[in-house]
């Protein structure tokens, strides 16, 4: 069965991909809703732009539009439906939590006529958090939105800063994995990449207790030797 992966970024959209991946589907596309409020609570968008540098090392291709405020599920359902002109039968998402979200992505593929798929559905949170590490994700963090975690993790890797989002999950009942916004993450090597992308050029924007990093510039590096999907 051909899946597209609906794709923000981020470390959760490209973890489930290889779960689906690994349980026998094939990815074609990646679809994103570039919401142009940045506090939507159905997509995120913090250089989501740069999917579609995601979806090239993956072989795959990319379907996006933006989307004003209360359009992503009519624009998502529009982009499901080219989607399946390329033979699309099934959405896989990140989705984790959140029975708003998911709930509405079930609905916008039944519309479609598509399955939905949410390989993470309900798994334990800090137990994502070591597998995404563990399977040779790469992410940068490019958001922090909580107690606990600082500016300082901007530009950081997901790896590096696992003992301090581990330790403000514990003392101040952060998601392990972001799930509440507490951070987002942008995924820049994974085992289904053909090559690691680099962020070369970056803008910090930091008001109070948080902030984001707003990629400007990202670079494909040497492709790497590797078997895809492992």
């Amino acid at each position: 069965m051909k899946f597209a992966l609906l794709c923000s970024g981020g470390k959760d959209g490209w973890f489930a991909a290889w779960c689906a991946v690994h349980s026998g589907l094939e990815m074609v596309n990646a679809i994103t809703v570039i919401p142009t409020n940045p506090d939507s609570e159905l997509m995120h968008s913090v250089n989501s732009k740069f999917v579609g540098e995601q979806a090239r090392s993956a072989g795959i291709g990319w379907i996006s539009r933006e989307a004003g405020e209360g359009e992503e599920l009519r624009v998502l359902e529009e982009l499901i439906g080219r989607a399946k002109t390329k033979g699309v039968e099934a959405i896989v998402s990140g989705a984790v939590e959140s029975e708003y979200q998911k709930r509405r992505f079930e609905i916008v593929c039944e519309k479609a006529g598509v399955r939905s798929f949410s390989p993470l559905w309900r798994k334990n949170q800090k137990t994502l958090l070591d597998d995404e590490i563990a399977i040779g994700i790469e992410a940068t963090i490019v958001s922090v939105s909580a107690e606990g975690l600082g500016k300082e993790m901007l530009g950081g890797k997901l790896s590096e800063c696992k003992t301090k989002i581990m330790r403000a999950a514990d003392e101040r009942g952060v998601s392990p994995i972001g799930e509440g916004g507490e951070f987002e993450t942008f995924v820049c090597d994974c085992p289904l990449f053909s090559c690691p992308l680099e962020v070369v050029e970056k803008e910090v924007d930091w008001h109070g207790t948080s902030g984001r990093l707003n990629i400007t510039k990202l670079v494909a590096k040497s492709p790497l030797p590797r078997t895809r999907g492992i």
